[in-house]
């Protein structure tokens, strides 16, 4: 029964680490809860 669990998990995790890696205002836009946050850091108006 883990087996299934810890691969599916980790075929989830592989297909979403590459947006990790993403640099410049898209890869700080992708890694906020929300674009409230951007405001605060100053990014965007």
């Amino acid at each position: 029964m883990l087996a299934p669990v810890l691969a599916s998990s980790l075929t989830t995790f592989a297909a979403f680490m590459p947006l990790l890696l993403v640099g410049g205002i898209i890869g700080i836009i992708l890694r906020t809860s929300h674009g409230g946050d951007l405001r605060y850091r100053g990014l965007i108006n």
